[in-house]
């Protein structure tokens, strides 16, 4: 998809999310009115002289030229001449109580807060946004997923079930979360280059159980997002593990480890766990200086972990 139709369809949604919030709006004011007896003369969503009018049961619903705002013509809530035009029915209408006007009133709103907890369920079990990665290189595979011995780190993804993707997370309908998360089947199947060929492969994917409160777990076929390995921290106190020892630093980027370029966080964790206990060179970026840094892992203390360990 092209950036003026990515560009062209963002407008669309807000356009239609707009709208789609001035329906609800006003229906509730519209339910409210005939459930108190009120007489609706109009429904109409969107301003201007109506494109397309109906009338059922003595209301004329429309949809106008405008593509914003909507309103409910209520002769027995106020005056809206100068919305909808002046009415020329001069039959006067019963008046309406106090209670039954704040009941419409109130109704809009009512719908509005209504829309925005669906709204918001639909975001707590969608999960939050995460942030724009535009790219398109398998970062990592996770140890024991389905995709590990299928896909490999630094593999471009292509197509995902037959659907171009230059994304990895961030653009709409066209990056590889997205797409993943919309699988049909089983399998999911991945057009991907390696080494300068283009192949299609399969793999399965894990839906890990949630508790009741917890959102609805998307399909995770194992890979990892792509981006810069930096250390964020180091484990243990003073020389007590490798990383220390071999005075690696917090803000060191790992570019490569025996010479093997690392293409996210947890490629290298995979790179160390393949060495095992060998000793790795970790080939880093401090500042504008690239080095060499040796580092041998260990085993970890207790049964929690089993991979090679070296502390960052």
């Amino acid at each position: 998809m092209t950036d003026f139709l990515y560009g062209l369809l963002l407008v669309i949604i807000v356009i239609g999310l707009f709208n789609i919030m001035i329906f609800v709006h006003e229906l509730g004011h519209f339910l409210a009115a005939r459930w108190r007896g009120l007489q609706v003369d109009r429904f109409q969503i969107w301003f201007g002289k109506p494109i397309w009018k109906k009338t059922i049961n003595g209301v004329q619903y429309g949809l106008g030229w405008i593509p914003a705002g909507g309103f409910v013509a209520l002769p027995q809530m106020a005056a809206m001449e100068s919305i909808e035009g002046e009415n020329l029915d001069k039959e006067s209408l019963p008046p309406v109580s106090p209670l039954d006007k704040i009941i419409v009133a109130f109704a809009g709103p009512l719908f509005s807060l209504m829309l925005a907890v669906v709204a918001g369920f639909l975001v707590w079990g969608i999960g939050k946004p995460q942030d724009s990665i535009k790219s398109n290189v398998v970062g990592g595979v996770i140890h024991e997923s389905p995709a590990e011995g299928i896909l490999v780190p630094g593999d471009k993804i292509l197509k995902v079930d037959g659907d171009p993707v230059d994304w990895y997370v961030g653009k709409v309908f066209d990056d590889i979360r997205t797409r993943i998360m919309l699988t049909k089947g089983d399998t999911i199947e991945f057009e991907i280059e390696r080494d300068g060929k283009v192949m299609v492969v399969n793999t399965e994917f894990d839906i890990r159980e949630t508790g009741l409160f917890q959102r609805r777990a998307l399909p995770d076929p194992g890979i990892t997002a792509p981006g810069p390995a930096v250390i964020g921290s180091l484990a243990g106190g003073e020389g007590e593990s490798p990383a220390k020892k071999a005075k690696l630093e917090v803000g060191d980027q790992v570019l490569k480890v025996d010479g093997k370029e690392v293409f996210g966080t947890y490629h290298v964790s995979q790179l160390i766990r393949e060495n095992q206990y060998k000793t790795s060179t970790f080939t880093l970026k401090r500042g504008d200086k690239v080095m060499d840094i040796e580092v041998t892992p260990v085993k970890p203390k207790g049964d929690a972990y089993k991979d090679p360990m070296v502390g960052i």
